[in-house]
């Protein structure tokens, strides 16, 4: 069907074609000069081909939509080009609406800068004022020391004969003089001569002797706060240090103070330090079993030993409840230090549960607590091994 309209529309543009040519040609042999307008017409209209020509080219031609390779190729590819256009549309459509939301982050970006520089500005300024708070109190402790660590080493170079047997021999005596466990400094003083001289001579004394005084008066006026405020809570009578014309050198102290007072003086190393400690607290314990001491004990040891000057500053220093706007801190107290002590030996796994249980602590529980960072006795927590022998 297609072959024949195309043969069909081909011999009418051939006849249209023809047509053309001959008009063309007629035209040609006229002049416009001799011949006017309707002549012209008039020859056209008489020409024996007007008729056909003019029904060929009046007729439309009917030529088939003819669909080819190359037409197929353009239509697809205006197709296509269609609907990229249409996908770039969707897209720049989605792009706005996606850039007309709200984001709060970037919005706010400026915002949220300057709050993160002033939370480390105000970070810092905390930090600083508590440090500062931390290295005055430390410094305050440090110039109302009753002894300068200077002063204590002297001590016990001037006392390198002062060794842990005659320690031991002093221990053996006092206490025999003294079997309930208290006596004055005076005559506590008197029995340590004695038995020094017993066993070197009259020249073997306690050298720079006054240093040890200084700590003593001092570990008596203490004593004695402690007691007028335990009788005024209970309303009891005068101390004894009134009945005996004020002398502090005739109050009766306990014999684990004086020990302590004394071990100033020792040449020793920590762990027999620790020893004696530990048997003089066990000899004038009421309430100890062989071998162990109570938490009560300790912490009476943990007092003296800090009345004596025998702890590090930083040690004694806790943080009080006030931490906001800055941390606040003060001298901690004997069971405070020592209740620290315990925190940071439960922490480390070194705190028994038979300990915790029965509240009773050997020796070597009562050397851990010493060298805990929270108590740190003759500067022990600054050491890096670990062995307790």
């Amino acid at each position: 069907m297609t072959s024949v309209l195309l043969r069909t529309a081909a011999k009418r543009a051939a006849t249209a074609s023809s047509c053309r040519r001959q008009m063309c040609r007629a035209l040609s042999s006229t002049s416009y000069t001799q011949i006017g307008s309707s002549s012209i017409t008039n020859q056209l209209n008489a020409s024996p081909l007007s008729s056909t020509c003019h029904a060929v080219t009046s007729r439309p031609l009917a030529v088939p939509a003819v669909r080819t390779f190359a037409a197929a190729a353009t239509a697809d590819t205006s197709s296509n080009a269609n609907n990229k256009e249409s996908d770039n549309k969707g897209q720049q459509g989605k792009k706005k609406s996606a850039a007309d939301e709200p984001n709060i982050f970037l919005d706010n970006i400026g915002k949220i800068f300057l709050g993160a520089i002033g939370a480390i500005i105000v970070a810092l300024f905390r930090s600083s004022k508590a440090t500062s708070y931390r290295t005055a109190l430390r410094d305050y402790i440090e110039n109302h020391a009753l002894l300068d660590p200077l002063e204590i080493d002297d001590l016990r170079v001037a006392n390198s004969e002062l060794t842990v047997e005659v320690y031991e021999r002093i221990m053996a005596d006092v206490y025999s003089a003294f079997p309930g466990g208290r006596a004055s400094y005076e005559d506590f003083v008197s029995v340590v001569m004695t038995t020094m001289r017993g066993l070197k001579g009259e020249e073997f004394t306690i050298q720079l002797g006054h240093l040890i005084d200084r700590v003593a008066i001092a570990a008596i006026e203490k004593e004695s706060e402690l007691e007028k405020q335990i009788e005024g809570a209970i309303g009891g009578s005068a101390s004894d240090a009134s009945e005996m014309g004020g002398d502090p050198t005739k109050r009766q102290l306990p014999l684990p103070l004086l020990f302590t007072v004394l071990s100033l003086a020792l040449q020793s190393d920590a762990t027999n330090r620790v020893r004696l400690l530990f048997d003089a607290l066990q000899k004038g314990s009421t309430s100890a079993e062989e071998g162990t001491v109570t938490e009560a004990d300790i912490v009476k040891m943990v007092d003296y030993l800090q009345r004596s000057c025998q702890l590090v500053p930083d040690a004694q220093i806790v943080q009080t409840e006030t931490k906001y706007p800055v941390q606040t801190y003060r001298e901690g107290s004997p069971a405070e230090l020592v209740g620290c002590a315990k925190k940071l030996m439960e922490d480390d796994g070194l705190l028994r549960e038979e300990v915790k249980d029965a509240g009773r602590y050997d020796i070597v529980d009562f050397h851990r607590i010493l060298r805990t960072k929270q108590v740190c006795a003759w500067g022990e927590c600054y050491r890096k091994t670990k062995n307790i022998e």
